[in-house]
């Protein structure tokens, strides 16, 4: 996994119409993640050509890159076991710090 670039975007909406992005296939982890003592729903996704796992607030639109992954099998380890932890109290929370963990 590689750092995410530093990019500025006023919103999610600028952010995810990039050409790069927008003609780009999603992998679609589950839009049920959670911060941890909060109902407010996350979407996980992948991004193919540009390697960006990310996270959306499905409210806010508060987003955040939380690695870079070269392709679709780096992704599918990076995510290995998110059926399972989808939904539940802190699953994103959970997601972030095991990323940080594999170097992401």
């Amino acid at each position: 996994m590689n750092a995410p670039a530093k990019e500025n975007y006023k919103d999610f909406i600028d952010w995810i119409r990039e050409p790069k992005r927008a003609r780009s296939p999603e992998i679609d982890y589950g839009c049920h993640w959670r911060r941890r003592g909060s109902h407010t729903q996350w979407r996980v996704s992948w991004i193919e050509q540009t390697g960006e796992l990310y996270a959306v607030n499905l409210w806010s639109q508060e987003f955040a890159v939380l690695c870079v992954v070269t392709d679709r099998p780096a992704a599918e380890d990076a995510m290995e076991g998110w059926a399972a932890l989808c939904g539940s109290d802190g699953s994103l929370d959970v997601l972030i710090a095991r990323l940080q963990a594999m170097g992401g």
